[in-house]
């Protein structure tokens, strides 16, 4: 992985690092699970009576340089 890869902009230090499922995996995980997406996955194990419907009013998001000067 080279510096080349990423801009210089430091709001989203964070994605590059970040480990996450590939889709394969994902994918391979819900097949054996018996879903046909994430959101059907969801659906099914969040219980109605804490699911949401209103939208947070929140302020932007920071980036981790910023969250961490913040802190």
């Amino acid at each position: 992985m080279s510096l080349a890869q990423f801009p210089l902009d430091t709001r989203n230090e964070f994605v590059p690092r970040h480990i996450g499922p590939r889709d394969a995996d994902a994918n391979a995980m819900l097949e054996l699970l018996g879903f046909d997406s994430l959101d059907a996955m969801i659906a099914s194990v969040v219980p109605d009576s804490i699911k949401g419907t209103s939208v947070l009013n929140l302020p932007a998001g920071q980036g981790e340089a910023e969250a961490l000067a913040a802190i």
